[in-house]
């Protein structure tokens, strides 16, 4: 036998197992950003830190925590929803996700948090939300994530959503503050 072939069946060998470990191939990272807020950052901040009190900004039934301590890493969070089933089926079921916070910084105004069980056909979801600055009198929440999907879907669908969901926050926080959009 050659000595190049002693070389060649390990570097095989080590090829084979690390195909076998890459990541789903539906694993999406990206971000969407909402459109302006007419709010400075510093007065939006808050509504994104209650991380307990979702459902007072999101389009969501229930939001609580009941575990950790508020605004720390740690923190888990349960929120459930009554919608469509995400995958067919006749009427209505209830959709939930359980979080928990990995990490706040409120002097930069964002925080990570991920899912740890949900009904919504996701493996792994970690998000990271933000409020950026857009002016002395105006801001935008950047909403980041790092997704791995049970069942296929786009992320264009994904995009979609996410922006959707950003449209109801913008619109509700402009009723709070009083502002007309």
């Amino acid at each position: 036998m050659k000595p190049t072939q002693f070389f060649i069946l390990p570097f095989s060998l080590l090829m084979v197992f690390l195909f076998a470990q890459t990541p789903n191939a539906y694993l999406f990272k990206g971000s969407v950003l909402s459109r302006q807020i007419s709010a400075p950052a510093e007065k939006v901040w808050p509504y994104i830190e209650d991380f307990c009190n979702l459902y007072k900004i999101f389009p969501i039934s229930v939001s609580f925590c009941a575990a950790g301590s508020i605004n720390a890493p740690g923190l888990v969070r349960y929120m459930s929803l009554t919608g469509q089933p995400p995958v067919g089926g006749p009427g209505t079921t209830v959709l939930y996700e359980e979080h928990r916070l990995v990490a706040i910084n409120p002097k930069k105004r964002w925080l990570q948090f991920n899912t740890t069980t949900n009904n919504r056909l996701v493996n792994y979801w970690e998000p990271t939300m933000e409020v950026k600055k857009k002016g002395r009198n105006a801001s935008q929440i950047k909403w980041a994530y790092l997704i791995d999907p049970a069942q296929a879907f786009t992320e264009f669908t994904l995009k979609g959503n996410l922006t959707a969901i950003l449209d109801f926050v913008v619109t509700t926080l402009h009723a709070e503050f009083g502002v007309t959009s």
